[in-house]
């Protein structure tokens, strides 16, 4: 898993549009809007970002 403190970006095509899962399941995968590559699990974005919320 990559650190996803920032922007998640995809090591295929290094872009960082990502696909939302139709289904909010934290193992639901997250993938590169661009190539289809997979880039994370949406309950690691959903860690990241109540992890940032807290620091703010």
């Amino acid at each position: 898993m990559q650190n996803l403190d920032r922007e998640i970006i995809c090591h295929e095509c290094k872009t960082s549009h990502t696909t939302v899962p139709d289904e909010d399941e934290s193992d639901a995968p997250v993938h590169c809007a661009e190539c289809g590559a997979f880039m994370c699990l949406w309950g690691d974005v959903v860690t990241s970002n109540e992890l940032a919320m807290k620091k703010a």
